[in-house]
């Protein structure tokens, strides 16, 4: 299974980084230095306070396992996570993605921490290829890869004994949500100008993820997805690799 296909990989960062820049989403380096930590008068800080919540989260949750930890975030674009994880003690984390301008970035600003390492590529690439790891992240990228099963499958391999893959600030449709979804990102790609996006964009639901019998860690309340009308409002799902697998 190829992961990404290079032939493509110029198609999708060119429109990708105009999206981002359109967005407001293009951190110098003295913001991302700070992430998930931002100035209040930013257009995403209330964003941000959120990825801030689930990141302190994930954190909290590895730390404890206590232990040394070889982590792999999949699609780590300008590395902040990766960063902001890798202060766990005993942690040594590796950031992959095919964005090289964000993969730049992430190795000009974070280059100074021995055990934080970025990967141009995907997780076939051969800086990788070899390596086991006891957790791989999806952190807002799952809805970059076609489809759930196979990257999924294809990253549980890569797992450790006891291994466990964590997938976060992603979103999750019902099954009869997905048609209007796709229309709703359609619209909004071709209002940033960038309409080719559409075709790297994939809209899941949690049914794709039953072969893989995971578990909701953090499942936001009625409260704060209806009420308080939360932008993002995301499970964390962990999926441990199957004894003798």
């Amino acid at each position: 299974m190829k992961v990404v296909s290079n032939h493509i990989e110029p198609l999708f960062e060119e429109n990708y980084l105009a999206a981002l820049d359109r967005e407001k989403r293009l951190y110098s380096d003295e913001e991302l230095l700070q992430l998930p930590s931002i100035a209040e008068q930013h257009p995403h800080y209330r964003e941000w306070k959120l990825r801030k919540e689930s990141a302190d989260r994930l954190k909290k949750y590895l730390s404890a396992l206590d232990r040394p930890l070889k982590i792999l975030e999949l699609g780590s674009g300008n590395g902040w996570l990766s960063h902001f994880l890798a202060t766990i003690p005993g942690s040594e984390l590796t950031g992959v993605d095919i964005n090289l301008a964000e993969f730049i970035q992430a190795q000009r600003v974070f280059h100074q921490r021995p055990n934080l390492n970025f990967v141009h590529g995907d997780i076939q690439s051969p800086a990788i290829a070899s390596q086991t790891f006891d957790c791989i992240l999806f952190a807002a990228s799952l809805q970059y890869f076609s489809s759930p099963r196979d990257i999924i499958s294809y990253s549980l391999q890569k797992l450790n004994k006891n291994g466990e893959l964590h997938i976060l600030d992603t979103n999750f449709y019902k099954k009869e949500e997905i048609g209007p979804a796709k229309k709703r990102t359609a619209g909004y790609f071709n209002s940033l100008g960038v309409p080719e996006l559409t075709g790297f964009y994939f809209h899941h639901s949690l049914d794709e993820l039953d072969p893989f019998a995971y578990t909701i860690l953090y499942q936001p309340s009625f409260f704060n997805r209806h009420i308080l009308q939360y932008k993002n409002p995301f499970p964390w799902i962990r999926i441990k690799r199957k004894a003798g697998a």
